[in-house]
């Protein structure tokens, strides 16, 4: 088919799982009223932080654009529904991701699942400096990043939050200016992966439409839990 394909991804979620049967991913994922949809209609969909997610072919992947996808509606921040239901759909589908980014409170995720288990999760908000994921091997992408020191600033950070002494440790690990994640880490993980959305353009392969559906649950829990904010 011909490309509409149109960049997304920054201040925004999604899966990528290893299909081309759009329907398939939809009724694994239990979504509900699915209706043909453009690029257009679609992305702007999915930047309403309401529950309708934009589901197309790109390549060899099925994605799952919205905000619904960075919790799943959960009350629980530390990313296991999204863990869960990722290692679901791989058992299925053999490989699934997720990826979640968002500049103004610096929430950055990415997790990956292949043949029901899973491989790697990880997810830090720059605003509170909790690391709440962090599961498995490093991949080949996370190479460069210092994911042992943001792991012990986080902790550090936990622990004084909690009225323990470690000002001076902090202090010296901050006056470091230790590496933390970015939105354009987000895309670099996922480019590695599958793809990176913000990449996409009208030579990429991809169904010019997709399905427009709805979940049954609202993402505000994940909004507020986390960022502080809906």
């Amino acid at each position: 088919m011909a490309s509409g394909a149109i960049p997304f991804g920054f201040k925004n979620g999604w899966f990528a799982i290893k299909t081309t049967d759009s329907g398939a991913v939809v009724k694994a994922l239990g979504l509900s009223e699915p209706r043909e949809a453009d690029w257009e209609t679609g992305i702007e969909a999915s930047y309403t932080g309401t529950s309708s997610v934009f589901v197309t072919r790109v390549e060899r992947w099925t994605l799952v654009v919205g905000f619904w996808t960075a919790s799943l509606g959960s009350h629980d921040p530390t990313r296991k529904t999204v863990e869960q239901t990722i290692v679901k759909l791989s058992q299925q589908f053999g490989e699934a991701q997720a990826f979640f980014t968002h500049r103004v409170t610096e929430c950055h995720c990415w997790t990956l699942a292949r043949d029901g288990t899973l491989v790697r999760s990880f997810g830090y908000t720059g605003d509170s400096g909790e690391l709440f994921a962090n599961f498995g091997e490093p991949t080949e992408a996370e190479r460069g990043f210092d994911l042992q020191k943001i792991t012990r600033l986080a902790e550090l950070l936990k622990r004084d939050s909690e009225g323990e002494e470690v000002g001076e440790e902090l202090d010296a690990l901050l006056a470091e200016e230790v590496w933390s994640p970015s939105e354009s880490d987000v895309m670099a993980v996922a480019a590695s992966w599958s793809l990176d959305p913000t990449r996409l353009d009208a030579s990429t392969d991809c169904d010019s439409t997709g399905l427009l559906a709805w979940t049954s649950v609202r993402p505000q829990t994940f909004w507020s839990k986390v960022f502080g904010r809906v």
